[in-house]
């Protein structure tokens, strides 16, 4: 009992015993948290915002469903005999014109066969797939997101990603045939996931979170290694990351933020929960804006500037604004894909 006293709402909520105690009727449960309110009754503010949260969560609710790298063959063009310029005493035999164009032709197609194809997956608003690659190597692929990646991936090369949006990657350890001769079975071929404004994150066998959105990018290391390459102010930047870090980066001030987070908040999408951690509203309606697409207009500035903690349903956004609702007293109203928050003069707001 004494570890629940340090417990935010937050905490309560994320808590096992506490969701067994909100969602099923046990009388051991009852027993144990009314005789935990009486003897600690400043926690009842907490337990209660716990419980709303919980029984948000627990409500039944349905679940809502390139310059591609190219290689060119060394030699195809070797094929092709230059031929000199034509003087004014040469001419030129329109066979040997007919030919030229079927070979150039034929060297066309012999190319687009040999080149590697793409694949490329997306996701719509409130979607998200789970993708499997060429070396087993598994993605989630969060809503409103896309993903490019070639069809066959060749053994000692790099295996590289392309995404828009936001993922969850879990990457295999795949060993490079060419390091096993070379230098032992110690080496694995690099993993690089390209994202927006030429922000690369190279690993190896590894669980990371990758969002890169137009504003900002994050990339958020749960284990392994990453190392990741950026530009700042015209300038090449390396951080290497260990488990728990996160980095921002915002794209318009060139601002790098890197922190220790609780990785499982970061990706709790993954399980149909947007985990929020003291974020504003206004940063609250930029990620429901990625996720379902729609646009979140504050009556007042003082609402957007608000902070929230907590977490949500991510799988249904009526379950969402629902929470809301009860939560902070807002009045939501929608009109299609805008939605429109104001404050309730009357309401007893939770800050």
């Amino acid at each position: 009992m004494q570890k629940y006293l340090t417990y935010q709402a937050i905490d309560f909520a994320k808590d096992e015993r506490f969701q067994v105690w909100v969602l099923s009727s046990s009388s051991d449960e009852d027993a144990f948290w009314n005789s935990f309110l009486r003897q600690y009754p400043e926690k009842k503010t907490e337990v209660a915002e716990a419980r709303r949260m919980v029984l948000a969560l627990g409500q039944p609710h349905p679940v809502v469903s390139e310059s591609a790298r190219v290689r060119i063959k060394q030699g195809i063009y070797q094929q092709i005999k230059e031929v000199s310029p034509p003087t004014a005493k040469r001419q030129i035999n329109p066979y040997w014109i007919a030919a030229s164009v079927l070979l150039v032709v034929a060297a066309s197609v012999f190319l687009f066969i040999q080149l590697p194809q793409n694949k490329v997956l997306s996701t719509g608003y409130g979607e998200k797939k789970v993708v499997t690659l060429p070396d087993g190597s598994e993605i989630t692929l969060k809503a409103n997101s896309r993903l490019r990646y070639a069809k066959v991936w060749e053994k000692g090369s790099d295996r590289e990603v392309w995404l828009e949006g936001e993922a969850f990657f879990h990457v295999n350890q795949q060993e490079s045939q060419s390091d096993k001769k070379t230098r032992g079975s110690s080496n694995y071929t690099s993993f690089v996931v390209h994202a927006d404004k030429g922000i690369d994150i190279s690993v190896l066998g590894t669980e990371f979170n990758v969002s890169s959105r137009s504003e900002e990018a994050e990339v958020a290391l749960k284990s392994g290694r990453v190392r990741l390459e950026f530009q700042q102010n015209q300038q090449a930047r390396t951080l290497l990351m260990k488990p728990g870090d996160l980095v921002e980066i915002k794209h318009e001030d060139h601002q790098v933020l890197h922190k220790q987070i609780d990785i499982d908040d970061e990706s709790a999408w993954k399980e149909n929960m947007l985990v929020f951690d003291a974020i504003t509203l206004a940063e609250v309606a930029q990620k429901l804006k990625y996720t379902y697409g729609v646009d979140i207009v504050f009556q007042n500035e003082s609402l957007a500037e608000r902070k929230f903690k907590g977490f949500m349903p991510s799988d249904n956004l009526e379950v969402l604004l629902d929470a809301f609702r009860d939560l902070y007293g807002i009045q939501i109203d929608r009109h299609e894909n805008q939605i429109i928050f104001s404050t309730k003069p009357s309401a007893d707001m939770i800050e």
